[in-house]
């Protein structure tokens, strides 16, 4: 759902549109939310950041910004990473569909394994709410995880 918010309000990690830059946003991120979160909830987080920035790089459009615009917040039980970009966002119904069903695998039928959606469908199990937002006349992809009692 695209919608208004407040916005992060936490100075953006920038990183260029180049798969290349994934990691060091990564290990930006991680020092960010050093101490804050547990070691799955760590490692929660890293995973949809890489695949949504990885999606964000591939799928961009070319008349994009080259810049990509990371924001990262704590708050008493919740961690809120949100993705900018200059690219219109993907459809909302690939975010809609996206979840568990995408990952399943028949092991008699491998030529049925879709090429795509895996990662939508890991970022949308791994955190408690994705959703796109408009801030300030650009849209995010915003992914919440709820914290509290130190758990997924």
């Amino acid at each position: 759902m695209t919608g208004e918010t407040d916005p992060l309000s936490v100075e953006p990690i920038w990183i260029e549109r180049d798969l290349a830059e994934v990691s060091r946003a990564s290990e930006a991120v991680k020092n960010r939310l050093e101490g804050e979160l547990t070691q799955e909830q760590a490692e929660a987080v890293d995973l949809v950041l890489t695949e949504a920035l990885t999606n964000t790089i591939r799928h961009g459009t070319v008349q994009s910004a080259i810049q990509i615009g990371i924001y990262v917040q704590t708050g008493p039980g919740f961690v809120a990473v949100e993705i900018a970009d200059s690219s219109p966002p993907m459809p909302q119904y690939l975010l809609d569909e996206a979840g568990a069903d995408k990952l399943e695998v028949d092991p008699d039928n491998l030529a049925s394994l879709s090429e795509g959606g895996r990662g939508l469908s890991l970022i949308v199990m791994l955190m408690d709410e994705v959703a796109y937002v408009r801030v300030d006349g650009e849209v995010r992809l915003r992914m919440l995880l709820r914290t509290r009692n130190g758990s997924l």
